[in-house]
């Protein structure tokens, strides 16, 4: 079911690390609004509400990083296309 576990601890983490955010929140900067939800997932959901299953499709959007892949290049058009460039304003 979970592809890659180190992304997704780190989303569970990410997600988990501030009290009564919703998952829009606390992924700002990973993924996008509309990444969430092509994961299945609505974006103001509190992350306490969803599934294994939503958690492992998020984590599957998740812009790669050394431990799970390679890093992402930031000063390049990013290979996912999920990736929140906005983040680097």
């Amino acid at each position: 079911m979970v592809a890659d576990h180190h992304d997704f601890a780190r989303l569970v983490r990410q997600v988990f690390s501030q009290r009564r955010k919703t998952v829009r929140n606390t992924l700002r900067g990973l993924l996008t609004a509309a990444a969430i939800q092509e994961a299945g997932v609505d974006p103001s959901a509190r992350p306490e509400v969803l599934s294994i299953a939503q958690f492992a499709r998020l984590a599957e959007l998740l812009p790669k990083t050394p431990s799970s892949g390679g890093p992402p290049n930031l000063w390049e058009e990013s290979s996912n296309s999920h990736f929140d460039k906005d983040h680097l304003k």
